[in-house]
């Protein structure tokens, strides 16, 4: 992401930002590569799909997430698939 893009949506009021801003400031938090900025990443991400479900960008983020928390062990498998309905 371009400095100067991280500096505008670092100065706005998160609960104004629109779906496109929300995407870009969890991919942000995701590449930082925290369990904690991976939780804030999740949620960036489903704010932005609440604002546009057919936006592409936040359900790759929020799967690239998950895969981040399976890879960091930050939750266990089976809890992860009783959280997205699978078990």
């Amino acid at each position: 992401m371009l400095d100067a893009e991280q500096r505008r949506i670092s100065q706005r009021d998160p609960r104004s930002f629109d779906a496109w801003e929300l995407a870009l400031h969890g991919c942000w938090h995701l590449e930082r590569g925290t369990q904690s900025d991976n939780s804030l990443a999740q949620q960036l991400f489903t704010r932005a799909v609440g604002i546009d479900p057919r936006f592409v960008l936040p359900h790759v983020g929020m799967a690239m997430s998950h895969y981040a928390e399976l890879v960091h062990q930050w939750m266990r498998f089976q809890n992860g698939l009783e959280r997205v309905g699978l078990s």
